[in-house]
């Protein structure tokens, strides 16, 4: 296999920890204090790992990630919701996709077909491998 062909490794993850987020659930209310972890990896043509909401209150969004599209500067995730304790009117299972730049200090954005979207400051890294 020559080097044009091999399959890459790109990874994202947030690290440290911010509660300043806010998720406007389906119904319209909206909780603030929103926090989020998140780890994704693709090689080549596959993709895995999780993204979740938490809440002060310990409410939270679990979702499982199948897509993962990143470069050292951004980076675009899709999947399955299948827990959703935040916003009482969501509709599961869903899709979801969340999106943002890579650094320290960024905001995620965060959008559900069931109608619940959040805005997430975070620092985001994505890393880049062979």
């Amino acid at each position: 296999m020559n080097a044009a062909n091999a399959a890459v490794f790109k990874a994202v993850q947030t690290f440290g920890t911010s509660s300043s987020g806010t998720v406007t659930c389906p119904d319209g209310s909206t909780v603030s204090g929103i926090s989020t972890n998140l780890a994704a990896s693709t090689t080549g043509g596959s993709a895995g790992g999780f993204f979740q909401l938490l809440a002060p209150s310990g409410a939270q969004v679990q979702a499982t990630v199948n897509t993962a599209v990143l470069n050292s500067n951004h980076f675009r995730i899709a999947g399955i919701v299948t827990v959703d304790t935040i916003c009482a009117s969501s509709i599961l299972p869903t899709t979801f996709s969340a999106n943002g730049p890579c650094g320290v200090g960024v905001t995620v954005q965060y959008t559900a077909a069931n109608g619940e979207r959040a805005t997430i400051p975070v620092s985001v890294s994505c890393m880049m491998g062979h």
